[in-house]
Protein backbone atom coordinates (compact mmCIF):
# COMPACT_ATOMS: atom_id res chain seq x y z
CA UNK A 1 0.00 0.00 0.00
CA UNK A 2 1.26 3.49 -0.81
CA UNK A 3 0.50 6.85 0.79
CA UNK A 4 -1.74 7.46 -2.23
CA UNK A 5 -4.10 4.77 -0.90
CA UNK A 6 -3.92 5.43 2.85
CA UNK A 7 -7.20 6.83 4.15
CA UNK A 8 -5.84 9.95 5.88
CA UNK A 9 -8.44 12.59 5.11
CA UNK A 10 -11.53 12.87 7.33
CA UNK A 11 -14.96 13.39 5.77
CA UNK A 12 -17.26 16.16 7.04
CA UNK A 13 -20.92 16.99 6.48
CA UNK A 14 -20.03 20.11 4.48
CA UNK A 15 -17.15 21.97 2.89
CA UNK A 16 -17.60 24.67 5.54
CA UNK A 17 -17.14 22.11 8.34
CA UNK A 18 -14.02 20.77 6.64
CA UNK A 19 -12.47 24.22 6.32
CA UNK A 20 -13.38 25.11 9.91
CA UNK A 21 -11.75 21.90 11.16
CA UNK A 22 -8.57 22.65 9.17
CA UNK A 23 -8.40 26.19 10.57
CA UNK A 24 -8.93 24.89 14.11
CA UNK A 25 -6.14 22.35 13.61
CA UNK A 26 -3.77 25.09 12.46
CA UNK A 27 -4.65 27.23 15.51
CA UNK A 28 -4.05 24.27 17.81
CA UNK A 29 -0.62 23.57 16.30
CA UNK A 30 0.29 27.25 16.37
CA UNK A 31 -0.59 27.41 20.07
CA UNK A 32 1.31 24.23 20.93
CA UNK A 33 -1.78 22.13 21.63
CA UNK A 34 -2.02 18.49 20.62
CA UNK A 35 -5.81 18.21 20.81
CA UNK A 36 -8.71 20.21 19.42
CA UNK A 37 -11.43 21.79 21.54
CA UNK A 38 -14.38 19.55 22.37
CA UNK A 39 -16.78 21.88 20.56
CA UNK A 40 -14.78 21.62 17.32
CA UNK A 41 -16.53 20.23 14.26
CA UNK A 42 -16.10 16.46 14.12
CA UNK A 43 -15.71 14.26 11.04
CA UNK A 44 -18.52 11.88 10.17
CA UNK A 45 -16.26 8.92 10.95
CA UNK A 46 -15.12 8.02 7.45
CA UNK A 47 -11.71 8.82 5.98
CA UNK A 48 -10.63 9.00 2.33
CA UNK A 49 -7.34 8.55 0.51
CA UNK A 50 -6.09 10.89 -2.23
CA UNK A 51 -7.06 8.14 -4.66
CA UNK A 52 -10.63 8.20 -3.28
CA UNK A 53 -10.82 12.00 -3.37
CA UNK A 54 -9.85 12.17 -7.03
CA UNK A 55 -12.25 9.37 -7.92
CA UNK A 56 -15.14 11.37 -6.39
CA UNK A 57 -14.06 14.76 -7.72
CA UNK A 58 -16.29 16.47 -10.29
CA UNK A 59 -13.53 17.29 -12.78
CA UNK A 60 -15.83 18.72 -15.47
CA UNK A 61 -17.64 20.89 -12.92
CA UNK A 62 -14.37 22.15 -11.47
CA UNK A 63 -12.99 22.99 -14.90
CA UNK A 64 -16.22 24.84 -15.74
CA UNK A 65 -15.97 26.93 -12.55
CA UNK A 66 -12.32 27.75 -13.29
CA UNK A 67 -13.07 28.72 -16.88
CA UNK A 68 -15.91 31.02 -15.78
CA UNK A 69 -13.64 32.61 -13.19
CA UNK A 70 -10.90 33.11 -15.80
CA UNK A 71 -13.41 34.82 -18.13
CA UNK A 72 -14.58 37.12 -15.31
CA UNK A 73 -11.00 38.08 -14.47
CA UNK A 74 -10.00 38.69 -18.09
CA UNK A 75 -13.24 40.61 -18.69
CA UNK A 76 -12.37 43.05 -15.92
CA UNK A 77 -8.92 43.94 -17.29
Amino acid sequence: MSLWQVKLFPVFHSCEDSVQHAVNMLHAVKNGRTELDKEDVRPVGKHLSMEDVLAFKDVKGTLNIRENLRKKILGNL
